[in-house]
């Protein structure tokens, strides 16, 4: 056999790099038309009802109104004597009044009716939305992934094949046994580690009842872990146990691991897992997207097993392993759920099918299990604050309960972090109201900007709220 390679023409292989990089622009600006024209019709959706509730709104003042007229009829009766000498009361005729009141409740009933189907077709809208968005999410990272990749693989090709061109001896040895790891991690830029606000010391016991602590260091866009024991390193006070980069994608922060390490007399003890708890504990904390890293094939049953998946899977080589910290597809489903088990709740509560139970303050609501409040374009202007204004308020009292949960005293944190304290303070003296049924939530009187706000934080935020409890009547 020939070990001599004649290549005459490698236009091809741009060409096909070319397309590759016009399919790519091309299917994310088609998404992006997509996009704007779903933003098109919600928007008309929701003005539709807009207008439908202030239809409503203006029917529920006519009746009221029309009530009003009708107490004023009635109250212009008179007494009048009559040949016996006695007086009898007259009632004034208030026929029209009446039937104006027939009229009101008519209108009323219809605005309801067309207020409650817009609400239904914008709900059922909305979920068909969450469910493109999931799906797009995936697209997106399969057109930037396998793109990318092999964009990249086609320029190594192409400068190869232009290199072996230049070579004046057509003989090509075969005895390179050179290998190469991609991460494939998709489009992303490096950020640096100043976003990075909150990483506190992460204690944890080992399975042999041993306790170590995980410090970390930043520098530009990296990330460091240095594990000790009883304040000396296990590794070597140089030498870390782990090492993240900052990165980000679409406008949200993400975590590359680049490296986790455990000397071999502590690799039976759970070291790296809590290593990666670690790693998670930080992007809870700071409001990242997801984690994600590459792992031998030896590996991968290791990280699935604490709870990460994997994509762009290399058969006996390895992939990419993730976890991610936003499920719109799940979330959306759960609301479904919720508004199946309140559905007619507060009609049930005035025919006394069902009674609500004494109030009592309760920790620990999942924000994910309270009925998402309708959120229209004024919803935001509340009392002089912003969206911000209640994702800042809600953030801080999630870090005074962190902080709370890992053996900081009250005093200490309104010393230490008073911006943490007075948002507690806030939402302790003003707690937010809720009706629970079937172990969902939904908002009673008071806190639907502030649960508003907990669900659009992309972190275990966990709420405190004064809650009653709906049961059936016996």
């Amino acid at each position: 056999m020939s070990n001599q390679a004649y290549i005459r023409d490698i236009s091809a292989l741009r060409d096909l790099k070319n397309s590759l990089k016009k399919f790519s622009e091309n299917s994310i600006t088609i998404l992006s038309n997509i996009e704007s024209r779903i933003n098109q019709e919600m928007s008309y959706l929701k003005s539709r009802k807009d207008l439908f509730l202030n239809a409503l709104r203006e029917a529920e003042d006519n009746l009221q109104e029309a009530k009003g007229s009708l107490r004023y009829c009635k109250s212009q009766g008179y007494y009048e004597t009559y040949g016996d000498g006695k007086r009898y009361w007259v009632e004034p005729d208030c026929s029209t009044e009446e039937e104006w009141i027939t009229e009101c409740m008519r209108i009323l009933q219809t605005a309801k009716e067309k207020y409650q189907r817009c609400k239904q077709i914008v709900w059922r809208v909305e979920n068909q939305i969450g469910m493109f968005e999931a799906e797009k999410v995936k697209f997106q990272r399969l057109i930037i992934n396998h793109n990318e990749n092999s964009v990249s693989v086609l320029t190594q090709l192409i400068n190869g094949v232009e290199d072996y061109r230049s070579i004046q001896i057509p003989v090509v040895s075969t005895n390179s046994n050179a290998s190469q790891k991609n991460v494939l991690i998709g489009t992303s830029t490096e950020i640096a580690t100043n976003v990075i606000s909150n990483m506190p010391v992460y204690h944890f016991e080992a399975k042999n009842k041993q306790q170590f602590e995980i410090s970390n260091s930043v520098g530009g866009s990296n990330i460091s872990f240095y594990i000790s024991q009883n304040g000396r390193s296990i590794i070597g006070n140089s030498k870390t146990c782990g090492n993240l980069k900052i990165k980000e994608r679409n406008g949200q922060k993400i975590a590359l691991i680049t490296n986790i390490s455990t000397p071999n007399t502590y690799q039976d003890m759970g070291v790296a897992e809590h290593i990666l708890k670690n790693v998670e504990h930080i992007a809870k904390q700071n409001d990242f997207a997801e984690i994600s890293g590459w792992a031998d094939a030896h590996e991968i049953d290791f990280y699935l097993k604490q709870g990460y998946d994997v994509r762009n899977q290399i058969p006996n080589v390895g992939g990419e392993i993730y976890k991610s910290f936003s499920n719109k597809e799940k979330f959306a489903e759960t609301q479904d759920k919720i508004k199946t088990a309140f559905e007619g709740i507060n009609q049930k509560l005035l025919n006394k099918e069902f009674h609500l139970e004494k109030s009592q303050l309760t920790n620990n609501i999942d924000p994910k299990k309270i009925l998402s409040p309708e959120i229209d374009g004024k919803f935001w202007d509340h009392h002089g604050n912003r969206k911000e204004d209640y994702i800042k308020l809600i953030k801080n009292v999630n870090k005074h309960n962190h902080l709370i949960e890992n053996g900081a005293s009250i005093e200490n944190i309104a010393n230490s972090h008073p911006e943490f304290a007075n948002a507690y303070e806030v939402c302790t003296k003003n707690p937010i109201r809720l009706i629970k049924l079937n172990n969902y939530y939904m908002v009673d009187e008071d806190g639907r900007h502030r649960v508003a706000a907990a669900q659009l934080i992309d972190e275990n935020v966990k709420l405190t709220a004064d809650v009653r409890e709906a049961k059936k009547t016996n």
